[in-house]
């Protein structure tokens, strides 16, 4: 049976694959997770990473599934996007598939399909920033103010609720 037709399951360890190897600990990467050339990894350290079968891309994916230019990852500064080059087995970024053509925004931790191969795109400096985690503004006065509203709900309306919480909320001032 050839590697392509292998339905098994293929039992591997991400945090090994991205173990020291020579790479800065903050590097962008693409890391082959599933089918032939598991653990095979490009930097993404170039304006464009071009990925498919032939062997002038920076990404080689030696599939029968895989177009010889299927796509390419777009960088510019700390941002990077995926586009599919109109290939015949399409990019699927997180199981949905993408336009051909159009830049698609990748965050830390996708998924990318690209016929049977699959792809991880690591970028430890992304983590935070694609979950919306580098800054968090909360306006005290509206939580106080949906809280309290959600109390009259759940206690009641009645004056005596009100008074309270105004009282509660002396206390918790001073």
């Amino acid at each position: 049976m050839t590697e392509e037709n292998d339905t098994s399951t293929q039992v591997f360890n991400v945090c090994a694959l991205l173990r020291d190897d020579g790479v800065a600990a903050n590097t962008a990467q693409l890391i082959v997770i599933h089918g032939r050339g598991v653990g095979q990894k490009v930097e993404l350290n170039r304006p464009r990473i071009t990925i498919g079968r032939r062997d002038t891309n920076h990404l080689i994916l030696a599939s029968a599934t895989v177009s010889r230019e299927h796509a390419y990852v777009a960088c510019e500064e700390d941002r990077y996007s995926i586009v599919d080059s109109g290939s015949r087995n399409g990019v699927y970024v997180n199981g949905q598939k993408i336009p051909a053509g159009r830049e698609w925004c990748l965050s830390h931790g996708d998924s990318l399909a690209l016929g049977e191969q699959l792809l991880l795109f690591h970028c430890p400096q992304r983590l935070f920033n694609s979950q919306g985690l580098f800054e968090i503004s909360i306006d005290r006065g509206k939580v106080k103010q949906e809280v309290d509203d959600l109390l009259i709900r759940v206690l009641g309306s009645d004056g005596g609720t009100q008074r309270r919480l105004v009282e509660a909320d002396k206390t918790t001032t001073r």
